[in-house]
């Protein structure tokens, strides 16, 4: 069977409310990795001063004369003596109030974990088939044998809340059922459970498509419930 790029989509289904979001993949037997399309549809900031004088007079009287000796008028020097100014106090500073105790918001409770749904498998054989039956192509026979390639992929998805096709699901389908020639994957999730991806596949043309596809013999299903409860699926189709 040709190799045919991947595609994701999100399709309305028939329940109220509820978002059903798939995806498709379609593989031959030496498929290359084709890039994924994912379309989505609701369903449901920062000195001193020194002043000198001097003065002489002559008197003749006689024989006597008196001579004045020089007067010397100095004046007296006052020495202020410097100021001393004292420095300021230093200021005062309140100190600072201590920090306030850290306050630690309460851990938020762990996520549910998730669960792998045991009838999985059974439940999208029972409905594939009756579609089949519906529109004249033989039945599938359910291989139990790669049940873990769909779980551990529908697990991955709803872990890392991410739909997207398992890029390595056809190898991991040949190494098991090494006469594998072809295969091909839906995948998606709800929050209506199993019921409402079927619905949605169904309402999809490509995902109808590898659901009626008369060349495939076999199909594998794995469905994990995460902890918002949304029901992430995956099927995987070989022949």
């Amino acid at each position: 069977m040709p190799a045919a790029a991947s595609l994701r989509t999100t399709l309305v289904a028939a329940s109220a409310a509820a978002a059903v979001t798939l995806g498709i993949s379609t593989l031959g037997a030496d498929p290359r990795p084709a890039p994924s399309a994912e379309v989505e549809v609701l369903a449901v900031a920062e000195p001193s001063q020194i002043r000198l004088g001097r003065g002489a007079g002559a008197i003749a009287a006689a024989i006597t004369t008196t001579t004045s000796a020089p007067a010397t008028t100095v004046a007296p020097t006052t020495t202020v003596a410097p100021t001393t100014t004292s420095p300021p106090p230093p200021p005062t500073t309140a100190p600072p109030p201590p920090p306030p105790p850290p306050t630690t918001a309460p851990a938020p409770p762990p996520p549910r974990p998730t669960a792998a749904s045991s009838s999985c498998l059974g439940e999208f054989h029972s409905w594939i088939n009756q579609a089949r039956a519906q529109h004249g192509v033989a039945g599938l026979a359910a291989d139990g044998g790669i049940v873990h390639v769909a779980a551990n992929w529908s697990r991955r998805m709803a872990d890392s809340a991410t739909l997207s096709h398992n890029p390595n699901y056809f190898g991991q389908i040949r190494s098991v059922r090494p006469e594998a020639r072809s295969a091909s994957e839906n995948v998606g999730y709800s929050t209506h459970g199993t019921r409402a991806v079927f619905d949605g596949f169904m309402a999809s043309a490509g995902h109808r498509n590898n659901i009626l596809d008369g060349g495939k013999s076999h199909l594998t299903a794995g469905c994990v419930v995460d902890g918002a409860g949304r029901t992430w699926v995956t099927v995987d189709f070989w022949g």
